[in-house]
């Protein structure tokens, strides 16, 4: 560890460092029962020693699942809704707190921050039987994407109609893998 990674440790004592991201985040470590927001930081604080990792997943992955039901989900479209699915990702995670710090991990894999993300297809039947599947496990995070405005042309008339696009599954890779055995990937369907 170099001089300035124990001084920067130092100087946030009780805070959890998140590493390989452009900016240092700090994070607050599970169980805060004396945790308080710095006014001028707005960073959490903490009496407690600092905790070096509390991920639970061994190899946290994201999966998309777009619907291939609809002939109006091109690529185009279909792009579009794979970037909502990431708001709706962080979203679902941040009430989520058992695997916030997973995510957060995962999000360190690149210095973009994001992570191996996996698009496979099928029809809302599908999606929502592997969804309500994933619902019983709390170390997953799972959810529709809903688009409010989805826009169908008709002609020279563009409709635009609330819509479930494509569904999630962040969690362990294996668990995840196992739950969608039977779906191609995106685009081979």
């Amino acid at each position: 560890m170099s001089d300035n990674a124990g001084k920067w440790r130092k100087e946030t004592k009780g805070l959890i460092p998140v590493p390989s991201l452009e900016k240092k985040v700090m994070i607050p470590a599970p169980n805060e029962e004396n945790a308080t927001i710095s006014p001028t930081t707005g960073l959490v604080v903490r009496e407690t020693p600092v905790v070096k990792s509390k991920t639970i997943l061994d190899d946290p992955i994201l999966y998309l699942i777009m619907r291939t039901d609809l002939d109006s989900l091109g690529p185009g479209k279909g792009m579009a809704q794979a970037c909502h699915a990431y708001g709706a990702v962080k979203k679902v995670v941040r009430q989520q707190l058992v695997i916030k710090y997973d995510f957060l991990a995962w999000m360190s894999q690149t210095d973009q921050e994001f992570g191996t993300t996996i698009v496979l297809g099928g029809t809302v039947h599908e999606i929502d039987t592997l969804l309500h599947k994933a619902a019983q496990n709390n170390e997953m995070a799972s959810g529709w994407v809903h688009d409010p405005t989805y826009p169908v042309s008709d002609g020279d008339i563009i409709h635009v109609l609330p819509l479930d696009t494509c569904g999630f599954l962040f969690g362990e890779r294996r668990y995840i893998k196992d739950l969608t055995k039977e779906l191609n990937l995106y685009g081979r369907y």
